[in-house]
């Protein structure tokens, strides 16, 4: 009996083992692939950069009407917030910290404060719809390498 389950247990390791040579061969066959590829080749002249922007939503952009978010920071024991409500169509925005709430419209002339609530407004707008600017940013330049593996 004991004969038989040992043999058993080595018959099942054996065949539970993955044949890690054939995968690594054979990458293309992989359905998050094949789905970018076929996503890729389904709209002509698309890069990765809209690709990446789009499926984040870019498509939708033109239905936003407001957007409300929280940058947050914590540094040792500090934390440290900021919030805004945007309305991107006529440029009207709300910054909210714990001193100060400065209401100003990023296409009108602006006084220090508002200009210091803007730069702030900028960091934290580019990092809430950092794959939106991988299209909206001009003057850059991506490149890519072709059937990567990634690690």
């Amino acid at each position: 009996m004991k004969n038989s389950i040992v043999f058993i247990l080595i018959v099942l390791a054996l065949f539970s083992c993955k044949d890690v040579q054939n995968e690594s061969k054979d990458n293309s066959n992989k359905p998050e692939q094949q789905a970018l590829t076929m996503e890729q080749d389904s709209i002509p002249g698309i890069t990765t950069a809209k690709l990446i922007a789009y499926e984040n939503g870019l498509k939708a952009w033109d239905e936003v009407s407001e957007i409300n978010f929280t940058f947050n920071v914590d540094r040792g024991d500090r934390h440290f917030e900021r919030s805004f409500i945007w309305r991107p169509k006529s440029g009207d925005v709300v910054y909210m910290s714990s001193n100060d709430t400065v209401v100003f419209n990023r296409n009108l002339e602006m006084d220090s404060l508002q200009i210091r609530a803007d730069k702030a407004f900028i960091n934290d707008k580019y990092w809430l719809l950092a794959p939106f600017h991988l299209v909206w940013d001009h003057g850059k330049t991506l490149s890519e390498k072709a059937n990567q593996i990634a690690p």
